[in-house]
């Protein structure tokens, strides 16, 4: 299993295939942060939950687990949002690149 972080984006990175790829990514509720997957071809999404780091709703980790099936290359990309009225603006993103042998 290998874990990123925000840190890791943009990073290509070279993993088993059905080995795990966890993604840990801070969420603000009270700012209206929400990470959502984008483009993942390939990646099967095995896991996507949120985890409260201080036992409140407004520290949120929000956690992504994908999985290449098969052997290639594949971009992840994860979008951070924030709702202002009714649009949705992206505020941020996450992309790896992900070689899987």
């Amino acid at each position: 299993m290998i874990t990123l972080t925000l840190q890791d984006s943009g990073r290509t990175i070279e993993v088993k295939t059905y080995d795990s790829v966890v993604v840990r990514l801070v969420e603000d509720s009270t700012s209206g942060d929400c990470w959502t997957l984008g483009s993942r071809s390939g990646l099967a999404v095995t896991d996507d939950r949120l985890e409260s780091e201080d036992g409140t709703c407004s520290a949120r980790m929000r956690v992504f687990e994908v999985s290449p099936r098969r052997t290639g290359v594949f971009q992840l990309s994860i979008g951070n949002s924030k709702k202002s009225g009714d649009e949705k603006m992206v505020v941020d993103r996450f992309t790896v690149t992900l070689i899987a042998l």
